[in-house]
């Protein structure tokens, strides 16, 4: 068999694909909130922020709050998010 028979017969296969609870979470809202950017150079900032959220789940409705902290640096005339940091908050 050749390795274009080959793909065609693996890309002919159906997807198959274990759910699991993220792929089951729907977002109903979320507000970010208290944002600071910390200049740390030239062409680099620290941006720090919280996330409040609220989504569903199997039928239940559930809240969360996470605390973020990015590195972001300036390449050119671009703006690239180097390092991100997720805190969940109980």
């Amino acid at each position: 068999m050749t390795a274009s028979a080959s793909l065609r017969k693996a890309s002919a296969r159906p997807a198959t694909k274990k759910r699991n609870a993220a792929d089951e979470f729907e977002l109903l809202s979320c507000t970010l909130s208290d944002f600071t950017v910390k200049p740390i150079g030239p062409n680099a900032v620290v941006v720090t922020y919280i996330a409040r959220y609220e989504g569903k789940s199997a039928g239940q409705v559930s809240k969360g709050k996470s605390v973020f902290g990015e590195v972001w640096i300036r390449q050119g005339h671009r703006w690239k998010d180097l390092y991100r940091q997720e805190t969940y908050v109980k």
